[in-house]
């Protein structure tokens, strides 16, 4: 069995109001949890994560 996070990621439904989507839902699944995985303990340190991180996320 070999899938990528964001594969498994893809089937979940996304609760959110159409018109407040900045990021699809499968992305910032993605992003959260590379994020703990390296360390983040909260909201602000996954968003600076995510900052630090963007162009090796943006690989996937």
């Amino acid at each position: 069995m070999s899938a990528s996070m964001i594969e498994h990621f893809a089937s979940l439904e996304d609760p959110r109001i159409e018109r407040n989507k900045l990021y699809p839902l499968k992305e910032i699944l993605l992003l959260t949890v590379c994020g703990v995985l390296s360390g983040a303990d909260g909201w602000e340190a996954i968003e600076q994560f995510g900052e630090a991180k963007l162009e090796w996320l943006r690989r996937f």
